[in-house]
């Protein structure tokens, strides 16, 4: 798992690395998120970031912070520089360098949050939207072993448990694949009420699926090398996961939760 300060610098490793790409490169289609360009998610996560700074800067009883800060998101601009994208992004980071128990709106838990729980969430979802440009790039991830675990932690405590509360629908868990030169067994919990259950070698997510949101891509693969359970890895709850992590965590194109 990573600590504050690593995931600090794993978001804005994220915003740099997707708001410095080539006039070529931002045409790109990004496969993870059909509709998309590379552009697309520069701005995706440039546009958010205004939301989130509006909810990071207000107090856990302020519901409106979310409204607020998705109107003024909508209020900028079309076809905006990738300089003022990755400047959105950053500002919203910049508040959640110190105190790390200040409390403020956070919208995965419709209230309650830190700004700690903030920066986790910043890592994970702006990491996630590097991997899908890498994709879309062609070229090998950047993401560690630890990023990629802490990440998958995040969306199942999380993520995964807030879709189900805003959308009053199951969004299907999370599977994991097993690399066949290890572990022999999978051990299957409920991580606060999300399933995670192995994903046999010869099916594929889509065929997990038990439904698909109508604004959502029911893509929630995990791709590891090993779990069983009392290997030296990190552990999913009881559930152990060994790293390396290297696909999409979380159902996307996101457009009503975020």
């Amino acid at each position: 798992m990573l600590d504050h300060k690593d995931r600090i610098a794993t978001a804005r490793q994220a915003i740099d690395y997707i708001t410095s790409r080539s006039e070529a490169d931002q045409a790109r289609p990004v496969p993870n998120c059909p509709g998309w360009t590379v552009y697309n998610a520069a701005s995706h996560i440039g546009r958010v970031s205004i939301a989130w700074e509006e909810m990071i800067t207000s107090p856990p009883e302020d519901p409106e912070s979310r409204t607020r800060g998705y109107a003024r998101s909508a209020e900028q601009p079309e076809g905006a520089p990738l300089a003022d994208l990755a400047a959105w992004s950053h500002a919203a980071i910049d508040h959640l360098v110190d105190d790390l128990d200040r409390r403020c709106y956070f919208s995965m838990t419709g209230g309650e949050g830190t700004a700690a729980l903030w920066a986790w969430h910043a890592a994970s979802e702006l990491g996630v939207h590097r991997l899908d440009v890498e994709a879309a790039l062609g070229v090998a991830h950047a993401q560690t072993d630890a990023q990629a675990l802490d990440a998958a932690t995040y969306t199942a405590q999380y993520f995964l448990p807030a879709m189900r509360r805003v959308t009053e629908q199951d969004p299907g868990g999370v599977t994991a694949r097993r690399r066949p030169e290890r572990a022999r067994r999978v051990a299957s919990v409920a991580r606060r009420g999300v399933p995670i259950r192995d994903l046999g070698l010869n099916d594929k997510p889509a065929s997990l699926s038990r439904r698909r949101l109508p604004f959502l891509t029911a893509r929630s693969c995990l791709q590891c090398r090993g779990e069983r359970a009392g290997d030296s890895s990190g552990t999913f709850g009881p559930f152990a996961l060994s790293p390396r992590i290297s696909a999409g965590l979380w159902p996307r194109p996101i457009r009503m939760f975020r």
